[in-house]
């Protein structure tokens, strides 16, 4: 299939002080550890939230957001900058493809040839070509492509998962609204504590503090609980508004997970092995699976985590070693929630800080490069078998199309119902929008 040739048109930001000296206070290290795993970020809160229902794209008289279908997203997150050429954009007839060989899909269009898998789920795949990004460093570029804001040293930016944790999570439920597989998410930013994620480091370890400490029982535990709160309450009763409100929701939420059943979705080290396998037997995989129970349970946004692609030497074989892993995960996890009913009511989206240079260097590698890359969108109401925008037969440039970040997260959100004009005001009497853009890529839409 062609490309759609439409017109061109810090890590987890740091937890105050304040709240570290808060969480240091702990119960038997059980208790304030629960509530650290779901409130890193800033704990500055918006005032309140204005719903701007202007927007430049109109699509059969509605805004692009009310046609969205998404109810859940899975961010599946490579750290390092994965290579274009080598994922979802290969050159095989140019010199700067070097080893990389591009094989034919269902969807009509090529990837490289380490993503057999992908290529049969294509049908329901979105590939973005011609992104563009004015950071290539690995801190500000991750920052830019989890918040969709450049990083600025007066704001700190909410995440994606943040965000969507505040509009689609629902009060009642016991589950998180945000969660972090395998890795450092970024934080909530500005939206305050109660929003941030909660942090699965390792699905294939029991999650800590999901049950109590061998030698504390419930009584013993909630003796500690009211010794907690008796040397907490002068150092809150100092503190206002959202930093109050948020560190008080968040440990009510830990502590109704520590006893409910929902808790044992994070357990999927026990899954049959064949169900497993089906997404690779190693800890990738097990974040693959975790994330299908999760958005199964109602969990609103899962972020997953495969470092590994800061290819400066050695590209090839190092692409081909992370793509063995990232293949089954990600296409077992796209045929799991279609099995489930649950892949047109949930986007998946795949990518990283930035690409990689076209040029091979001569350590054999590729350095960074964020004028031109790619990135995977698929189910959630997504226009499937579909290429937006395409780069230069060398992969140099960007050909057609260009994508900014700000239109892609404008996109998104668009896709998961959520308007991307409206606005957080914040304490200053700022008010900041979802996304930085107006413009939805509206040829992602179904």
């Amino acid at each position: 299939m062609k490309p759609l040739d439409a017109k061109a048109t810090t890590q987890n930001s740091s937890p105050s002080q304040d709240r570290r000296d808060f969480l240091r206070v702990g119960v038997g290290g059980l208790g304030c550890s629960m509530v650290l795993g779901w409130a890193s970020g800033s704990s500055a809160s918006p005032l309140q939230t204005q719903d701007n229902s202007r927007g430049k794209t109109v699509v059969g008289g509605v805004q692009p957001w009310q046609k969205g279908k998404a109810k859940s997203c899975i961010l599946v997150w490579l750290g390092g900058g994965p290579s274009q050429l080598d994922t979802w954009d290969p050159k095989p007839d140019h010199q700067n493809g070097g080893e990389t060989k591009g094989i034919d899909t269902a969807g009509g269009f090529q990837v490289a040839q380490h993503y057999p898998g992908v290529a049969k789920e294509s049908k329901d795949v979105c590939l973005v070509r011609s992104l563009t990004s004015p950071e290539g460093d690995h801190s500000r570029g991750s920052y830019l492509m989890h918040t969709g804001y450049r990083m600025t040293g007066a704001i700190t930016h909410p995440s994606f998962g943040a965000l969507v944790a505040k509009e689609l999570g629902k009060e009642n439920s016991e589950l998180p609204h945000f969660v972090s597989i395998g890795g450092g998410s970024y934080g909530p930013g500005y939206l305050g504590v109660r929003y941030g994620p909660f942090q699965v480091d390792n699905p294939s370890r029991p999650v800590p503090y999901l049950q109590y400490p061998g030698d504390v029982d419930k009584s013993r535990f909630n003796s500690r609980l009211g010794l907690l709160g008796m040397l907490d309450n002068k150092y809150l009763s100092s503190k206002r508004g959202e930093f109050l409100a948020g560190h008080r929701t968040v440990r009510k939420k830990a502590l109704s997970l520590l006893d409910s059943p929902s808790a044992k979705v994070f357990d999927v080290r026990n899954e049959p092995e064949a169900v497993r396998k089906g997404f690779g037997l190693n800890n990738f995989g097990l974040q693959s699976l975790m994330a299908a129970r999760l958005v199964q349970k109602g969990v609103p946004f899962v972020e997953m985590n495969l470092g590994g692609w800061d290819t400066h030497t050695n590209n090839f074989n190092a692409v081909s070693g992370r793509a063995a892993i990232l293949d089954p995960a990600l296409s077992g996890l796209m045929k799991e929630l279609r099995s489930k009913g649950l892949l047109d009511s949930t986007l998946i989206v795949c990518m990283g800080e930035f690409g990689r240079t076209p040029k091979i260097n001569r350590n054999n590698g590729r350095d960074h490069f964020p004028r031109c890359f790619s990135a995977l969108v698929a189910g959630g109401g997504v226009k499937g078998g579909t290429v937006i925008g395409s780069s230069s037969a060398s992969g140099q440039e960007v050909r057609n199309r260009p994508v900014l970040i700000g239109e892609l997260y404008s996109t998104l959100l668009s896709m998961l119902r959520i308007n991307p004009v409206k606005e957080n005001k914040l304490a200053i009497g700022r008010a900041i929008k979802m996304a930085d853009s107006d413009e939805p890529v509206t040829e992602m839409f179904i």
